[in-house]
């Protein structure tokens, strides 16, 4: 092929995905849920002390801590007394009401609440009709293509 034939293709790159700008914090947060979810740990299971994790992950015992002090707030984790720290069943409704005051929200977050709201009544009557389950995939993808200018 010509070389001017090559400079008239040109080929279709998927798109680059970009860096993740995420503190030790925040990676270690993301090691522990799939620390947890690795060793199939379920509510009232005792997790590793601190000292254990930091010394496992290469961090300091105030970054874990940290870390799990996050997971404290969602609900995922409890210290009990003589137990050390337990694997929790969060309350979700309970996060939700906290976080949520539509008072608080912008006009953007509110819509995407709705939408997440009305799409489980529209798949499952699209469900029941064409007696498929619901794509989530597909439906993700459709709302960013609503989504982009």
């Amino acid at each position: 092929m010509s070389k001017t034939k090559k400079a008239g293709l040109k080929k279709k790159f998927t798109k680059i995905a970009p860096l993740e700008n995420l503190s030790l914090v925040d990676k270690v947060e993301l090691r522990l849920i799939d620390f947890f979810k690795e060793n199939n740990l379920v509510p009232g299971d005792a997790i590793p002390k601190e000292m254990e994790f930091a010394q496992s992950l290469g961090v300091s015992r105030t970054v874990v801590r940290e870390a799990l002090m996050r997971l404290r707030t969602l609900g995922l984790v409890e210290s009990k007394k003589h137990r050390g720290m337990i694997l929790t069943q969060p309350d979700v409704i309970d996060n939700f009401e906290r976080v949520l005051d539509p008072t608080l929200l912008g006009n953007e977050t509110l819509k995407n609440l709705f939408e997440l709201r009305v799409f489980p009544k529209r798949c499952a009557v699209l469900g029941v009709i064409n007696e498929l389950p619901c794509d989530w995939k597909h439906f993700l993808s459709a709302v960013s293509r609503q989504q982009q200018p």
